[in-house]
């Protein structure tokens, strides 16, 4: 199971928690998560990486952040958005 931008691993947990202890679990994110909750971890973009090695997976999970000027979350962040000039 691949768990693209897992960050710590909090949906990593929640998939673990859902398909058992016994399932391989590998994250990916951009940036280095020394504390990764999963089995393995490779740093670099997702994307790529999906490209490059998603066939060796069975399962694939990717929760991309939350980006400040989307409809969903323009509300959410009003405060950051006017702290960065959005």
């Amino acid at each position: 199971m691949l768990d693209g931008c897992c960050c710590i691993g909090g949906a990593t947990e929640g998939l673990r928690r859902a398909f058992g202890p016994n399932v391989h679990i590998t994250g990916v994110d951009i940036e280095s998560q020394p504390d990764y909750r999963g089995d393995a971890f490779h740093q670099g973009d997702v994307v790529d990486f999906i490209r490059d090695c998603g066939r060796e997976f069975d399962f694939i999970h990717v929760s991309p952040p939350c980006q400040g000027e989307g409809a969903p979350t323009k509300g959410t962040n009003a405060a950051r958005n006017a702290a960065i000039g959005r």
